[in-house]
């Protein structure tokens, strides 16, 4: 009885441990692993064993902002079972990420070349093979406070202290996305913040389902075609299984209002496509 009263204060009780096969992916990929259980000092009936795929998202109230977590998708894994003292068991996982997770990492600043040139993943839009990374959208290098996204664990105990674990992921951008930030950065333009909006997104033909979207701004380089006509480019990508939505919001240097353009990324063909002319039309 005692064990029992102790492993529900959190003393002793049932404890998990997510065990991801990667680390490594992209919106729109298949994440694997197990949740490894083990019993604690006395029986305990689990309600529910779920994993959550969560970001950080920027919100704004008033004049002030600050982050908190959010989830993108939820996975219940079994409900309604029992850890007995010593137990010891995994539980195996699929999870098929939305496609409209947000990304953390970036590629590298190095032209076009570096894009998503390479022979695509599975399905036709996966991150472009071979193609250069620069880690950590958190880091130096940009403005904002870049983008977290990560696996959390959760054991819900009845009457008890419910157990978690935190797991942290790459997420790297698809084919796409990749392709049309390299039309950015061939016109000029060059990596300055990222963030993740808390709300949803509206473009031609497209809208974001999961209650955030993620913010890649551009500058344009000192003595490039656009520098003395556009002060920032904000990029939003709205990715479906068969498509991606592309919004522009451009902050045009002597105009009061920004303007917001819109196009579509058909996954089939978007390699055949001249993105930079698209783009630069866009921006006049």
């Amino acid at each position: 009885m005692f064990k029992k009263l102790l492993a529900s204060m959190g003393v002793g009780s049932a404890s998990v441990d997510t065990r991801l096969h990667q680390h490594r992916v992209s919106p729109g990929s298949m994440l694997t692993g197990d949740v490894v259980i083990r019993g604690g000092e006395a029986r305990q009936e689990i309600d529910e064993l779920s994993l959550f795929l969560m970001t950080e998202v920027e919100v704004e109230a008033g004049d002030t902002e600050y982050r908190q977590p959010q989830a993108i998708q939820r996975l219940a894994l079994a409900r309604d079972f029992v850890v007995g003292p010593g137990d010891h068991f995994a539980v195996p996982f699929q999870l098929l990420l939305h496609p409209e997770t947000p990304v953390t990492e970036l590629p590298a600043s190095q032209g076009h070349s570096a894009y998503g040139q390479a022979p695509l993943g599975k399905g036709g839009w996966g991150p472009g093979q071979g193609a250069a990374f620069a880690p950590g959208l958190s880091g130096a290098r940009v403005r904002g406070r870049g983008c977290r996204v990560w696996v959390q664990t959760g054991l819900s105990i009845d009457d008890g202290v419910d157990a978690s674990d935190v797991d942290a992921l790459v997420v790297t951008p698809t084919g796409p996305i990749s392709r049309f930030l390299a039309a950015v950065e061939n016109l000029g333009f060059r990596l300055s913040a990222v963030d993740v909006e808390r709300g949803t997104l509206r473009g031609s033909g497209f809208q974001s389902t999961i209650g955030c979207y993620q913010e890649i701004e551009y500058r344009p380089i000192a003595g490039s075609r656009y520098a003395g006509r556009v002060k920032e480019l904000e990029v939003s990508f709205v990715t479906r299984y068969n498509d991606t939505g592309v919004l522009v919001e451009v902050d045009q240097r002597f105009r009061r209002h920004d303007s917001y353009r819109s196009l579509m990324m058909h996954h089939q063909n978007y390699q055949n496509v001249d993105w930079e002319g698209e783009l630069g039309r866009m921006l006049g």
